[in-house]
């Protein structure tokens, strides 16, 4: 009996997209194992790649399991600190910041947040109702940052940007009292 063609080419079809599929030795989720030795366990990243790993360990009778997170760099191991008895779970295995397939620093390294300048063209003024209105006597657009006190709850800020020679109400959102603590030329 001879096998039908359809079934042979399937067959060697499945088995190509299985050894492509194959992860290589440093792929994420293929690094990280766990080693008993002598009542204790111990992470081993067999990678060259520094992988960050999270842990899941569940003990019967307690409630909620423990989740912790570690970074194990190449070729280490590292003693996990849960003690007696229980099972340890792996999850979230990925490369960490800065390898290939890990997470991107978003903020540039190397720039910083500019100088606030002290305030020379926006100012507080009340309004006759009571309210708080800022002022930019500038000829070009400026960006307030007022610093809010609230009460016991400590200070906290926000920034502004007001067109040249613009102005806007601003608006108390609970705070005792309110400054500008600088200003920055718009982007």
């Amino acid at each position: 009996m001879s096998i039908p063609a359809k079934i042979v080419l399937a067959a060697v079809a499945l088995a190509a997209a299985l050894l492509a599929s194959a992860a290589p030795a440093d792929a994420a989720g293929t690094c990280i194992s766990v080693v008993s030795h002598q009542g204790s366990e111990s992470l081993v990243n067999s990678c060259n790649t520094c992988i960050r790993i999270s842990v899941i360990r569940s003990r019967a009778g307690y409630g909620a399991p423990t989740q912790r997170s570690f970074t194990l760099r190449p070729a280490s191991s590292f003693p996990l600190p849960f003690k007696g008895r229980g099972s340890t779970r792996l999850s979230a295995e990925e490369p960490c910041e800065g390898e290939v397939g890990g997470s991107q620093n978003l903020v540039q390294q190397g720039t910083a947040a500019p100088a606030l300048e002290q305030a020379q063209c926006i100012g507080l003024y009340r309004t006759g109702k009571g309210g708080v209105v800022m002022l930019n006597e500038c000829e070009d657009c400026r960006v307030a940052v007022v610093e809010r006190s609230i009460g016991g709850a400590g200070a906290k800020r926000a920034s502004y940007p007001l067109a040249a020679n613009g102005q806007a109400p601003l608006d108390p959102l609970g705070a005792t009292s309110a400054r500008i603590v600088g200003e920055l030329a718009c982007q």
